[in-house]
């Protein structure tokens, strides 16, 4: 009896066992997998309700909010640096002595570094209003720990003063036929109107003095034109060329054959005659010249017709002038700067989180 019951007893431990084991195996296969972790989100740009404060001294000023807000969107602010100078332009040849006011601004971001003018924008002039509260709703995106240094608004002016002496320049068209400089803000139109009577001037000065310095060399011609007509027409008839002298050789003949000489003596007497191409050379002369001339005065007018065309083409101000451009740029003692603010911008914020700018 003992032994049955000691074997009734393990039979019973035995199949405790496997059912704990067969239920074990049913929670393991009904149980749910291991979640999957999404990669990790960068988190958003903090946003404050409260602005923060720059330096103690540094104007803070904000840009108007322009047109109304769509649904659902919000308003942020975002820092930039506003910076006000006067630069010089002196041409004291051209009787310039500018000085002229420009506006730059430039955003304030996390690489910010000592100079935020490489990324400003130039503002149209005058300055846009500024107000001196930002919209109820607005919000506002942090301040570069830079703009929180008052000693950084001393670096970014001085940097202010470098670039615009550098990048700033002054365009002029010049005419170098008449001497003339353009105005500071003048269009080419406005020269070349403005060179219209000062050019037409020139042209007739120049002209005039072409004719007459032509008028004289012509003049000079027509003299020696008519003296050589008036020798022509003072000449005798031309002889036939060659009768003359054959005459007298044949008459030496006779003489010759009478005194019992020879035809020898013919030579003293024919050599005194004038050879047959010396007399037509002789002849001609005074035709010749009279053609020459009459070709160089006919020359002299033509060249006169032509160089009047160019001149009243070369000094036409529409067109003819030439204009080049000049640059003057400002020297280290020409930039004056004025006011450095911080400046917060209105963007929109649309609910799916992007930006456009409300200030332009």
């Amino acid at each position: 009896m003992p032994e049955f019951r000691n074997s009734t007893a393990a039979g019973r431990v035995k199949a405790a066992a496997a059912r704990l084991a067969a239920a074990a195996a049913r929670v393991a296969s009904t149980s749910p997998p291991d979640p999957v972790v999404d990669p990790p989100v960068a988190a958003p740009e903090p946003v404050e309700a409260v602005r923060p404060a720059p330096p103690a001294g540094v104007p803070v000023f904000f840009l108007p909010l322009h047109g109304p807000a769509s649904s659902g969107e919000g308003v942020l602010y975002r820092p930039a640096l506003l910076g006000s100078a006067r630069v010089h332009f002196s041409s004291p040849g051209d009787g310039i002595d500018l000085w002229e006011a420009v506006a730059l601004l430039a955003p304030l971001g996390d690489d910010l570094g000592d100079a935020p003018w490489d990324e400003a924008e130039t503002l149209p002039l005058p300055e846009p209003a500024l107000e001196e509260r930002p919209d109820p709703a607005g919000r506002f995106a942090p301040l570069p720990s830079p703009a929180e240094r008052a000693e950084s608004y001393e670096i970014w002016s001085r940097a202010l003063s470098d670039v615009l002496r550098r990048g700033r320049v002054l365009t002029l068209l010049s005419c170098r036929t008449l001497g003339m400089t353009s105005k500071p803000g003048e269009s080419e139109a406005g020269f070349r109107t403005r060179l219209a009577e000062p050019a037409r001037g020139r042209r007739d000065e120049a002209i005039e003095t072409l004719r007459g310095r032509t008028a004289a060399r012509i003049a000079g011609l027509q003299n020696d034109l008519r003296a050589a007509r008036e020798r022509a027409e003072a000449r005798p008839a031309p002889r036939r060329p060659g009768a003359l002298p054959k005459m007298i050789a044949l008459a030496a003949a006779a003489i010759g054959a009478l005194f019992g000489r020879g035809t020898a003596g013919a030579g003293p007497i024919g050599s005194g005659a004038l050879a047959p191409s010396e007399a037509r050379r002789g002849e001609a002369r005074p035709e010749g010249a009279i053609e020459i001339l009459t070709r160089e005065i006919a020359s002299l007018e033509m060249e006169l017709r032509n160089e009047t065309t160019r001149l009243e083409a070369e000094i036409d101000p529409a067109s003819g002038l030439r204009l080049e451009e000049r640059t003057l740029r400002p020297g280290p003692g020409d930039i004056a700067v004025g006011r450095l603010a911080l400046v917060w911008t209105p963007w929109r914020l649309a609910p799916d989180g992007s930006e456009q700018p409300a200030f332009r």
